[in-house]
């Protein structure tokens, strides 16, 4: 009759459920991939540098700031005295504009 003396214990409220854990982050090894947000800004980074490098080289190559000189296609000389020459030419016409002109005799 132990039973009936002890009293009933009282009514245990109903539970809430627990709120998730926070789930720590995944580890990277060094020999696994990289983590996904370094791999797409590595990825974007070497995009825009072959961008880059494309773009420099089709301007070196295409050059349109680089025009040939054009030489003149009228000279005239003469010798007004045995030991001098006296050489003239019209400007040439297309090409740069020369702003001086290197005479060598002999091609020395």
């Amino acid at each position: 009759m132990a039973n009936q003396d002890a009293s009933p214990s009282p009514p245990q409220p109903p539970q809430q459920p627990q709120p998730p854990q926070p789930q720590p982050p995944p580890s990277w090894s060094a020999a696994g991939s990289a983590r996904p947000g370094r791999r797409r800004k590595a990825w974007t980074i070497s995009l825009s540098a072959v961008v880059v490098v494309g773009l420099a080289v089709g301007l070196v190559v295409w050059a349109p700031w680089h025009k040939v000189p054009v030489a003149p296609a009228v000279v005239h000389a003469q010798s007004p005295t045995a030991t001098s020459v006296l050489v003239s030419w019209a400007p040439s016409k297309g090409g740069t504009t020369v702003d001086r002109y290197l005479v060598l005799r002999d091609d020395k």
